[in-house]
């Protein structure tokens, strides 16, 4: 049996860099009914280590603020969470690292019950672009 040193296979020897991506969404950008909102295109082929949303400005004149984050309309990240929060306040968090091999475009599915004027929470997403190594541009899909 012939043992084969694969550690430098596939990039597996390379750097990889944290990637952080951060959007701020206020209440001024969004409509007052449920409909799906265009964040970003994250790069293909990552894996997202931690994300979280924490409010910046206190959503008011709401009975009800809710917020779903994910891909193409969906709440895989973020599901139903309450953004009507204190100021400061992290509002959702998530440590389990979730593959997202195809990049996508990121939405956002803001449902509030009553009509806010003010409001605002910051999603920040923490990724790995595990094909790339320092100093190689990021792969955006096409």
């Amino acid at each position: 049996m012939t043992t084969q040193n694969i550690s430098r296979s596939e990039g597996r020897h390379k750097k990889r860099d944290i990637s952080v991506f951060a959007c701020k969404i206020g209440v001024d950008e969004m409509f007052t009914s449920a409909d799906v909102f265009q964040l970003a295109q994250l790069p293909k082929n990552i894996i997202i280590i931690s994300a979280s949303l924490t409010t910046i400005v206190a959503y008011n004149s709401a009975t009800s603020a809710v917020l779903d984050i994910g891909w193409a309309g969906g709440d895989e990240l973020f599901d139903g969470t309450n953004i009507k929060a204190t100021a400061g306040t992290e509002v959702a968090s998530s440590l389990v690292p979730l593959l997202a091999e195809t990049g996508g475009v990121l939405t956002a599915t803001p449902v509030f019950v009553g009509a806010p004027t003010a409001g605002e929470v910051l999603l920040t997403i923490e990724y790995v672009e595990y094909e790339q190594c320092t100093g190689e541009l990021t792969n955006f899909v096409e």
